[in-house]
């Protein structure tokens, strides 16, 4: 099957239209995404095309050190599939079925990759907010009124500068938990091109006025993703985690999203595992295949 490839910003306008008739797009195939990442991350996107599906690429770095990702920083990346009518497809697999490929070098091709199960957590929540929050763990339903008790608010930021607070949250949780920190311009691409037009949502929870939590949220209108949070280690106790979920799937139940995504669930951090439980999530896998050639991988070990 013959795929050309083109710059986004040459072929945007019939990429928009793909993304009309694709049933399983996510949030992560917007074109505010791929401008979001080309601008935050210096990088290039391209865009392959077919009849019957399209796929997003970002490229990153040149020669050995070239990476081909389908696309950053997710884990629902992979080729957008055309269908008319998804009326009888589950939500659920309608955004995650197709994996993500990751090619750390040159270009993506047809040849032997290594296959990587994830696990994430998630909920239906058609049934609205109520209806949610009936099936929340009695420890969890204990956490929120703590929360609120302890004078926990939860805000939704509407302005530009309350991305700093929000990301010295975030760098901090960086740190403690031991991942490499997305850049700033990141956040900031981000919020100018996604929050307008309601990909995105940052919120921070606030303790006697000073930011002891932040998230981000990311949507489509099949799934919102709880995609990259940070926390004060001192205010654990104040729940504000609990109460930033809680007000988020209340905020993607009013929007009527179907499904919301807790995000990849680590099998070595059991405590992540139970805390997205106690929301009454289900975990769901799914794969990513990566393409790491034998001679790249002391070069990936030491970055």
């Amino acid at each position: 099957m013959k795929i050309e490839f083109l710059p986004l910003e040459q072929a945007e306008k019939d990429y928009q239209k793909y993304l009309k008739n694709a049933h399983n797009a996510t949030v992560f195939h917007t074109v505010e995404w791929l401008h979001s990442i080309r601008d935050g991350l210096k990088g290039r996107v391209v865009i392959g095309f077919t009849e019957n599906y399209a796929i997003p690429l970002f490229i990153k770095g040149r020669g050995p050190f070239k990476r081909v990702y389908s696309l950053p920083y997710d884990t629902y990346g992979g080729p957008i599939v055309l269908k008319k009518d998804d009326s009888d497809i589950d939500p659920l697999y309608s955004a995650l079925a197709y994996m993500r490929i990751v090619d750390y070098h040159s270009v993506v091709k047809a040849r032997r990759f290594r296959k990587k199960k994830v696990t994430t957590h998630v909920l239906y929540i058609t049934g609205g907010h109520g209806a949610v929050r009936e099936g929340y763990s009695d420890s969890l339903k204990k956490a929120l009124k703590q929360a609120e008790s302890r004078g926990v608010k939860v805000y939704t930021l509407t302005e530009k500068s309350e991305l700093r607070p929000f990301y010295q949250l975030y760098l901090a949780t960086s740190k403690k938990v031991g991942i490499k920190p997305k850049p700033y311009s990141l956040f900031r691409a981000i919020y100018e091109y996604m929050v307008p037009k309601g990909y995105a949502q940052f919120y921070i929870a606030r303790y006697d006025l000073e930011a002891v939590a932040g998230m981000v949220i990311l949507k489509n209108r099949r799934m919102a993703i709880a995609w990259q949070e940070g926390y004060r280690e001192d205010a654990l106790n104040l729940r504000p985690i609990n109460a930033l979920l809680d007000k988020a799937i209340r905020d993607a139940s009013l929007q009527r999203i179907r499904v919301f995504n807790l995000g990849p669930s680590p099998a070595s951090r059991p405590g992540i595992v139970k805390f997205k439980e106690s929301f009454g999530a289900k975990p769901y896998e799914f794969f990513i295949y990566e393409h790491v050639p034998l001679h790249f991988l002391p070069i990936r070990a030491i970055k």
